[in-house]
């Protein structure tokens, strides 16, 4: 016995999401010398980089469309490390921060921003750097100004200028009586910057000060 059943023929149809990395401007004074860096998804087996631009494009008519402002696609990316890991825009953001770059919105500073005043150049090195896995730019990649220095407090100038004295009398010792809150790294680094030292040896057992190292280096060393 045989069914009269109507066979059904099926066509499996296979996605592939992937995630981009986008920047872009807004031409005017108002918004000069800034860039905004997000992140978008893209669904193709494999994307050209008339998919990626269509991707992005279409993420930043979400955000400008209403508000009727134009744009410019600076440049757009997979988010894909080397080793071929999703790679966050948020991740490109702390890379920046921890150049010394902070995030800059209209009218003020503000924390979640994606915009930052960078040029081009440095936003692109920046995606390059997290797709390497680096936690910060390198000197030669700081290509834009940073809008921040240290400004070294009295006690601290004093430490510095009486340390520089005694590595000039060649002493191997010199003891600061430097209590918590001091900004004893930062304050050591400018000792070692104005003293050309090579190699400084930094010894802690709070690691969670590690970004925040990163950040008073970029700070002192720009530029040299």
């Amino acid at each position: 016995m045989t069914d009269n059943i109507p066979s059904k023929r099926w066509t499996i149809h296979q996605t592939f999401s992937y995630g981009i990395i986008y920047i872009y401007s807004i031409p005017g004074e108002r918004h000069k010398g800034r860039l905004k860096i997000g992140s978008a998804t893209l669904n193709s087996q494999n994307p050209t980089q008339e998919e990626i631009d269509q991707a992005a494009h279409a993420r930043i008519r979400q955000q400008t469309g209403t508000a009727d402002i134009d744009y410019f696609l600076e440049y757009a990316t997979l988010a894909l490390t080397d080793d071929n890991q999703y790679l966050s825009d948020y991740t490109v953001h702390n890379v920046l921060k921890r150049s010394g770059y902070k995030r800059m919105s209209i009218n003020t500073e503000n924390s979640h921003s994606e915009w930052f005043k960078i040029d081009l150049a440095t936003a692109k090195n920046a995606i390059q750097a997290a797709k390497q896995g680096r936690a910060a730019l390198n000197s030669d990649e700081l290509l834009s100004d940073i809008p921040e220095s240290i400004d070294f407090r009295p006690n601290q100038l004093s430490a510095i200028d009486a340390t520089n004295r005694a590595i000039k009398k060649r002493r191997k010792r010199y003891l600061w009586n430097a209590k918590m809150r001091f900004g004893k790294t930062s304050t050591a680094m400018q000792v070692a910057k104005e003293n050309g030292f090579k190699k400084v040896l930094i010894v802690t057992h709070r690691p969670s000060v590690h970004g925040d190292w990163h950040d008073d280096f970029k700070k002192i060393f720009h530029g040299t």
